[in-house]
């Protein structure tokens, strides 16, 4: 039956204890062998296993995160210096700079200058 839900925390604990209490009942005996004491320890160790198993896959991902995140930063500071080097070599108004993708200086708008009015604002 799946759910859509994670058991909570506490009701998991409440499910262990329970697990405990019946194991102490000398004569539980079950008609529904579903949940006799050994299927319940099945269920529970698979429980467990799955969880653990849960934490290691997220654990793993974690750590890919970290990975592709410096191979990420460390590709894009290159670029970076590499665009550099270019404007360096062949100037900030050169074909190849435009070419890469940037603005050569020659095209950056300059800002326009308002003129200043007579008598100035501090008067």
């Amino acid at each position: 039956m799946p759910r859509t839900r994670r058991i909570r925390p506490i009701d998991l604990a409440a499910d262990h204890a329970t697990l405990m209490a019946i194991e102490a009942l000398p004569g539980y005996t079950p008609f529904n062998p579903a949940v006799s004491t050994a299927r319940l320890i099945e269920l529970r160790d698979a429980a467990v296993a799955a969880r653990q198993e849960e934490i290691r896959t997220q654990n793993s991902l974690r750590a890919k995160r970290a990975l592709a995140k410096d191979a990420e930063a460390a590709f894009h500071s290159a670029v970076i210096s590499a665009k550099t080097q270019v404007i360096a070599q062949f100037g900030d108004d050169s074909d190849v700079v435009a070419a890469m993708g940037m603005k050569r200086r020659s095209e950056r708008r300059v800002a326009a200058r308002t003129p200043k009015l007579p008598g100035g604002a501090d008067s």
